[in-house]
């Protein structure tokens, strides 16, 4: 852009910063605009030739930095989220405990959710439609998440919330909401068949070894899942 094409306000700043010329270099990637970056100089064509290459050497620099580092968060994006419901996967857990584990402090809560009869869901209608329920049970689970609160693809139709400093009365409160929400949801087929599902839940509190806690909170599930199923059992001792 010549000076005589720039409007009255932007010829007016220029002279209040002392701009007398401006060079404008694209700051893109072969598939992606990034923006612009404007050199500014306070001599008349003060870039020569040579300074322009060079110039344009550094942008491409920047260019391939900033188009790497958006593809390492792409990357970090893809191996620490499930790419069906986008919620956490055992990758991200993993990291998760890493941080809390071991932490006196933190009390850790594991809600442990499974799909009841899911496996008739994909025998009957499809595995398109059982990633429909997979997906809106997710849905279902984000809602009850925080700072505190992760949700986490742990298997096929097994997911979990793993909550920090929740007491097991509070986690059953919210399984059974979760449960009565899933139990609400209404799914249909290509073929204007309609079906529901139901969840059953586990829980367990503890501080320490995770492990010991994702024990007991699958044990109470096992329990729900043989006593009925659609129900929330918290683990007891005995």
């Amino acid at each position: 852009k010549t000076e005589e094409a720039a409007p009255p306000a932007e010829r007016h700043f220029w002279a209040e910063q002392g701009i007398n010329s401006l060079l404008a270099i694209p700051l893109s990637t072969k598939n992606d605009k990034l923006g612009v970056v404007l050199t500014t100089g306070a001599q008349g064509f003060s870039f020569n030739q040579e300074q322009q290459e060079q110039l344009m050497i550094i942008i491409n620099q920047v260019s391939l930095a900033l188009e790497n580092t958006r593809l390492l968060k792409k990357t970090k994006l893809m191996a620490w989220h499930d790419p069906l419901t986008g919620l956490y996967n055992r990758n991200y857990l993993n990291m998760f405990l890493s941080v809390v584990e071991g932490n006196p402090e933190n009390n850790l809560g594991c809600l442990l959710f499974d799909l009841d009869h899911f496996k008739v869901i994909n025998d009957t209608y499809g595995h398109s439609t059982g990633d429909v329920v997979l997906k809106e049970v997710s849905t279902i689970l984000a809602k009850y998440t925080s700072p505190r609160r992760i949700a986490v693809r742990y298997g096929g139709e097994e997911f979990m919330l793993l909550s920090l400093n929740s007491e097991a009365d509070e986690l059953f409160t919210l399984a059974e909401t979760i449960r009565k929400e899933t139990a609400a949801l209404n799914f249909s087929t290509n073929k204007e068949e309609h079906f529901s599902i139901t969840i059953s839940g586990g829980i367990a509190v503890g501080r320490g070894d995770f492990n010991v806690i994702f024990i007991q909170a699958d044990t109470a599930l096992y329990e729900a899942k043989n006593t009925g199923r659609n129900k929330v059992v918290i683990y007891q001792p005995n």
